[in-house]
């Protein structure tokens, strides 16, 4: 109910490699707007970004205390360092890179479930400044990146599975 298409790519191959490693699967993005029965848009409308966040890190925290989940974040985990160094205490992130024009696909009518971040842009502005800005914190909280342009999510967790059984 609360999915967007870019979500979705994210939720599918974790759901793909939680049926393949049979691993309970975790979306943070999910666990918010369930138990608050709330959207993103909506959080953000009714709470703001700042309680989102706020609930984001305190999920994060929790959840990566968690041993043998495939744990799939929304987007923005990544601009709070507490959030990145608890991912890394107890497991390994994957960046799951593509380009901002399919990002942009990825992206399209998803106001319904992620307001904007930057008023009076457009979306493919809003998308460009923040993957320009949110790119190196990515690629700093990765353990591993893979590119996933032009991939299908179960290539995508065949990848990461090979990685994994190559620890």
């Amino acid at each position: 109910k609360y999915r967007s298409k870019r979500h979705i790519f994210k939720f599918t191959v974790a759901k793909i490699l939680s049926q393949k490693l049979a691993q309970t699967q975790i979306d943070t993005d999910e666990m918010i707007t369930g138990s608050l029965k709330m959207s993103v848009s909506e959080i953000v409308r009714k709470l703001g970004w700042d309680y989102f966040r706020d609930q984001e890190a305190r999920l994060i925290k929790k959840v990566s205390k968690l041993t043998d989940k495939i744990i799939s974040t929304g987007g923005g985990v990544v601009t709070n360092f507490e959030n990145v160094k608890n991912l890394r205490k107890n497991g390994t992130v994957f960046y799951l890179k593509t380009s901002t024009k399919t990002l942009l696909t990825r992206h399209k009518d998803d106001d319904d479930y992620r307001p904007r971040l930057i008023k009076g842009k457009t979306p493919k502005e809003e998308i460009e400044i923040l993957y320009a800005k949110r790119n190196k914190l990515y690629q700093d909280a990765a353990d591993y990146i893979i590119d996933t342009e032009n991939l299908e999510a179960e290539a995508v967790a065949d990848r990461i599975i090979s990685i994994v059984g190559r620890r």
